[in-house]
């Protein structure tokens, strides 16, 4: 054994070459999926986001305004010819809600029949009933049967809020159904 000073080599700079780390790039394959990824949940989210806060609406629309409508009419025009009627009447809605309601505009349909409010802007107090001017037209198909139409309410609430209601109105046995039946006979 020598007895002079004992080295021990920890390796010199520069010795070995320096290895350089990086990090792995995303193949670009994989960096459009990730980017398509995250714009398809973006936007599923904004849709589901919003159809979720139209149907708050609309669940908020239905616990403030209660509209029930139904054919009515002491007396009704008519006019067309075989092929399609149209008919003018009235329509009566009753505010069963809780607030005093202005009726802005109402709509309805069924297959071969559409229906428009003429009348607009009126008030209706909760608890009582106002008739408004209708038109119909209803193709006269053979066997027509006035089925039930969806009608759509447009309101202001006496909080100034304005919302949509969707009532069901059903003119079987009515003087629209003994019009329909007259108009769209055969002579």
């Amino acid at each position: 054994m020598t007895d002079g000073p004992h080295i021990i080599e920890l390796g010199a700079p520069g010795a070995e070459p320096a290895v350089e780390r990086r990090r792995p790039v995303p193949p670009p394959a994989l960096a459009l999926i990730v980017v398509v990824a995250a714009a398809g949940g973006a936007f599923l989210g904004a849709a589901w986001g919003h159809d979720r806060a139209v149907v708050q609406r609309r669940e908020v629309d239905a616990a403030t305004v209660k509209l029930l409508v139904y054919g009515d009419g002491q007396s009704m025009s008519v006019g067309g010819n075989l092929l399609q009627v149209q008919l003018t009447g009235g329509i009566t809605l009753i505010n069963a809600g809780p607030m005093p309601v202005e009726i802005e505009t109402f709509r309805g349909s069924a297959p071969g029949i559409t229906l428009t409010g003429i009348e607009r802007r009126r008030w209706i107090d909760p608890g009582v009933s106002s008739t408004l001017q209708a038109m119909m037209v209803v193709n006269c198909n053979p066997g027509i049967t006035l089925t039930p139409v969806q009608v759509d309410a447009w309101v202001r609430t006496d909080d100034g809020e304005s919302r949509e209601t969707r009532l069901p109105l059903s003119l079987k046995g009515t003087i629209w159904d003994d019009a329909v039946s007259k108009a769209c006979t055969v002579r």
